[in-house]
């Protein structure tokens, strides 16, 4: 199937990062049809996609304290590609553990509740926002636990202003069965693991980025030791015993 690129070369770093060192990160939008193609301008825009793809990209050094570009991802090709589906997730063409692909379908903002066009960006701009966690963040050399990528995606969209993924409650009310069930339950559970960083260490950086300059290398439960000085499953039943009872709704933005 044809597919149709747009591409635009954003100074980024200059831009934003300047004091950090200077590259240049292409973003690119790809459709899939020029129906696709014609829907996307009039909904969204290519313009705005690349500018949101920027701006999250900005916020994500700021998030993981990535100041220096040698702390980061080298890539200088971010690409999302927008179909006729109503789903969304990571394109890998390589088969290793990093992407700097996904894949949004246009039915995603397209039939939003209100269906207005603040609402659409809004729903996109969550979207892209997640999927550029996936992007920036390191995986552990793809050993951390998906729970853990997909939950601390949902952290930075969540941060960011753009709520999170609808998720079921938990069964039973408990909040979740384990710390990496992902999404929300992950994300909230990591947001308690920063706060605790913060509140008993003062150290920087902060547990997330910590937690991320870690899992450049690899991947291993004991980070959470070695950050917080406690097991991950130390954290998980703290955790569970104060702010993270539940039942967790799902939640709307």
């Amino acid at each position: 199937m044809a597919t149709f690129h747009h591409t635009f070369l954003l100074p980024l770093l200059l831009v934003t990062l300047a004091a950090g060192g200077t590259a240049a990160v292409k973003f690119h939008v790809t459709t899939t049809t020029p129906a696709i193609r014609s829907t996307f301008n009039r909904r969204i825009g290519i313009r705005y996609a690349t500018q949101t793809m920027t701006t999250a990209s900005s916020f994500l050094f700021k998030t993981f304290r990535q100041r220096d570009v040698a702390d980061r991802k080298p890539l200088r090709n971010v690409t999302v590609l927008i179909d006729s589906s109503a789903d969304h997730g990571l394109v890998n063409r390589n088969g290793t553990a990093e992407t700097n692909e996904f894949r949004i379908g246009i039915n995603c903002f397209s039939n939003v509740s209100s269906s207005t066009a603040a609402d659409r960006r809004r729903e996109f701009s969550g979207l892209v926002y997640h999927y550029m966690t996936h992007v920036w963040g390191w995986n552990g050399r793809g050993g951390a636990p998906a729970g853990l990528i997909s939950g601390r995606a949902e952290y930075v969209r969540w941060k960011a202003g753009f709520g999170m993924l609808r998720v079921k409650a938990a069964s039973g009310g408990s909040g979740g069965e384990r710390w990496d069930q992902g999404y929300y339950l992950t994300a909230k559970f990591l947001d308690y693991c920063d706060g605790l960083r913060a509140a008993v260490n003062g150290t920087t950086p902060p547990f997330i980025p910590g937690m991320n300059m870690l899992m450049k290398d690899g991947y291993s439960d004991g980070y959470f030791k070695q950050l917080l000085g406690k097991s991950v499953g130390e954290l998980w039943r703290e955790y569970k015993s104060t702010v993270g009872k539940g039942p967790f709704l799902p939640i709307l933005h």
